[in-house]
């Protein structure tokens, strides 16, 4: 496989892996499936939507000195627990990532959510969200390791990534 560097060249990969976890996810909880489609087939905008929530993943994930590297990569991978502890913080920097994405996609804040009018009722702070929401990205972060085990990817801790630096010289 091509460029699987950290982030970069992936982030089609891990789009399309999104998309193919948000179809799976939907049949599984019974859920209609809005876009039930192959990635390639998608709308523009949706698409969109995607690579920028593939691009958000290794930046949330660095909150928590977490990184993406190749499934293939010799260090283990991480624990869930390490999410689960830093679940807070994680989801708050999703939710502000997902936030810039609508701004800049043209969407506004409103208390009832209009999608043809591009007005949503969650693009606020975090800490302000309706418990439902602050789960909803809680989920999102947790999808984490699966989107990215569909990808070829997976989650190690940063500091594994560089080796120490001897003394002396």
């Amino acid at each position: 496989m091509a460029n699987k560097k950290h982030g970069g060249g992936q982030e089609e990969e891990m789009a399309k892996a999104i998309h193919e976890y948000y179809r799976r996810l939907c049949r599984e909880k019974g859920w209609p499936v809005k876009y039930d489609m192959d990635y390639a087939d998608l709308p523009d905008d949706i698409k969109a939507d995607n690579l920028a929530a593939a691009a958000r993943i290794p930046k949330v994930l660095s909150h928590a000195g977490l990184a993406v590297v190749p499934e293939d990569h010799p260090d283990a991978g991480i624990d869930s627990k390490i999410l689960e502890d830093n679940i807070e913080l994680l989801s708050e920097a999703e939710h502000k990532g997902w936030m810039e994405q609508k701004y800049r996609s043209g969407w506004s804040y409103g208390t009832l959510r209009d999608d043809n009018k591009k007005i949503h009722d969650a693009l606020i702070p975090y800490n302000d969200l309706r418990e439902e929401d602050k789960e909803r990205d809680r989920n999102s972060v947790r999808s984490y390791p699966e989107i990215l085990k569909i990808a070829g990817c997976k989650i190690v801790q940063e500091e594994k990534l560089h080796p120490p630096l001897e003394k002396g010289g």
